[in-house]
């Protein structure tokens, strides 16, 4: 569901990226700069703006506020996969960013999937280490590594004399 690459000259990928690419990095690196330095002014006027009784102020920096964090999760999301497209098919930025939202565009349905069933995955996963880690560590503090119950082998509680966990 994406555009064949074309020809073109394949080089060692650090070679490539540090001749072809710097460019295109630092556009869109400058650019999120940009936003997030428009947030930063926004949250110091919001400082500034506590004590005062301005309700239309403080309504229009919320605004800007909201905005503008949103405007910055879209340019890290446009970014990544401008990068992405950038490596595959080497061209600039701005035509990389604009292939990769219309890509995004085009198959809005597959992205959004995607996304929640990795959402899913990853909470699953999530779940899968905490139960199998609190099922496990009971067992492993009662019997330990070996399997001899550390409350009759030893009355210290050192394992044997030995002080780590494992008793090796």
């Amino acid at each position: 569901w994406a555009l064949p690459p074309p020809h073109m000259v394949w080089v060692s990928p650090p070679v490539g990226l540090c001749r072809y690419h710097t460019g295109s990095i630092a556009f869109g690196a400058l650019i999120l700069a940009i936003v997030q330095i428009i947030r930063v002014i926004l949250e110091y006027l919001d400082h500034r703006l506590k004590g005062t009784e301005n309700k239309v102020a403080k309504l229009v920096l919320c605004c800007l506020k909201c905005c503008f964090w949103c405007l910055e999760k879209f340019i890290k999301f446009l970014n990544r996969n401008a990068y992405i497209m950038i490596a595959i098919y080497g061209t600039n930025f701005c035509t990389s960013a604009r292939n990769a939202f219309s890509l995004l565009m085009r198959n809005i349905i597959r992205v959004v999937v995607l996304d929640k069933v990795t959402d899913f995955l990853l909470f699953l996963g999530k779940l899968l280490i905490v139960g199998g880690v609190g099922a496990w560590s009971p067992l492993w503090v009662h019997f330990g590594v070996l399997g001899a119950p550390q409350a009759f082998s030893d009355p210290t509680g050192w394992g044997g004399g030995s002080p780590d966990p494992i008793g090796w």
